[in-house]
């Protein structure tokens, strides 16, 4: 859990009469959000806060490496003379609803996720370039594997891939 944002009093020397705070709770792989909730929810009550919606429950994103569109971006990647790691990462994306809704979902794209969201965030043009010649590449090695008869399942999950780090797609 995090507080995100914390609001109370009325001027610096008075002494408040309530406090609000906003807390963020994400899901890890494996973990259920219906589980989670009511933990923290028992937890929170049982401190004497007052709990208000609004609530947002969402599974994590969590792929397998062997997944179709996973394997065609690693395949993408190396022949675009870039490593490629399957890794976890620690903020929430909307793949995780296109992952409940049955498409496979991973997370790729140009720049640094540590720049992300950031004040000075950027991203430069030959990365955008190469990104999208990645993208392309996923999207027709995906299609020739499910047309070929690999196929699966993967409704419910979904990965973050990264370039950075050793090749561990295979």
């Amino acid at each position: 859990r995090t507080v995100t944002r914390i609001r109370g009093g009325t001027g610096p020397n008075t002494i408040p009469g309530t406090c609000e705070a906003d807390v963020d709770r994400r899901t890890l792989p494996g973990e259920d959000p219906d589980t989670v909730w009511h933990q923290d929810h028992a937890e929170l009550a049982a401190l004497g806060a007052e709990l208000d919606p609004p609530f947002t429950v969402d599974p994590a994103l969590d792929t397998p490496p062997g997944t179709p569109v996973v394997t065609a971006l690693c395949r993408a990647l190396a022949t675009h003379g870039r490593p490629s790691a399957v890794q976890g990462m620690p903020f929430g994306t909307d793949a995780s609803k296109l992952a409940r809704a049955g498409i496979p979902s991973v997370v790729f794209g140009p720049g640094s996720v540590t720049d992300a969201h950031a004040a000075a965030e950027s991203v430069e043009l030959a990365e955008v370039e190469l990104a999208a010649k990645i993208v392309v590449a996923t999207v027709r090695g995906t299609g020739k594997r499910l047309h070929e008869g690999e196929s699966g399942s993967t409704a419910g999950q979904g990965q973050y891939l990264d370039r950075p780090g050793e090749p561990s797609c295979s």
